[in-house]
């Protein structure tokens, strides 16, 4: 058996060695199966809670604004009858009479503790003096002509009803199957003008006046 030194194995290691080294072809080609197989590898999974959190932000976002939408703002202000100031229990006991002859009426206003009562006792005096009976003919010069034909104000008895001030202006609010308003303006501290042209006297100083 031949005996080899230390300088023979070493130089047969590195024959071997260049034997089963690979070459640049097998090289590039490892490589390229190595870079393959990385890009066919499975995309991560997005976690299943994410699409659940997501619909659920969306749903509140979209109930949210509808919520907006439908509920009034704190700032509005809310729907009301009127913005004026009630002032009826300071018109109580109180009543104003008409002073005005220009339309077919007599009104008197009246406020009791529980009452809004309005009267129109309006009689057509000449009709009356004269005796006129139906089928004559008045004569132009004698026929009544008002400015104010057709007053606003219902005469009648009611219990639903409040006053509101707002300025110099008064309105007069029934509610009920017989509901109105009439509105009455202050032009002097005891004479009042309604919205048809109407004026009313009283002999009370109303709400506090005068000022």
């Amino acid at each position: 058996m031949t005996h080899l030194s230390d300088d023979d194995i070493t130089e047969e290691l590195k024959s071997l060695s260049k034997a089963t080294e690979p070459s640049s072809e097998q090289k590039r080609k490892a490589r390229s199966r190595v870079f393959e197989h990385a890009s066919r590898k499975s995309p991560r999974r997005t976690p299943k809670w994410i699409p659940v959190v997501v619909s659920m932000i969306v749903f509140l976002s979209l109930a949210g604004g509808l919520y907006a939408l439908l509920t009034p703002s704190a700032t509005e202000t809310p729907a009301a009858e009127s913005d004026g100031k009630d002032v009826t229990e300071s018109w109580r006991n109180v009543y104003l009479l008409q002073t005005s002859f220009t339309s077919p009426s007599k009104y008197s206003i009246e406020v009791t503790d529980h009452l809004l009562i309005i009267q129109d006792v309006f009689i057509d005096m000449g009709d009356s003096l004269m005796g006129k009976e139906e089928d004559d003919e008045e004569p132009e010069k004698y026929q009544n002509v008002y400015t104010i034909p057709e007053p606003a104000l219902p005469a009648g008895e009611f219990d639903d009803f409040k006053i509101e001030r707002e300025g110099d202006r008064y309105t007069l609010r029934v509610k009920g199957d017989k509901g109105f308003t009439y509105q009455l303006t202050k032009i002097a501290p005891r004479k009042y003008i309604g919205e048809d042209g109407v004026e009313f006297n009283t002999p009370f100083y109303i709400d506090g006046e005068p000022e």
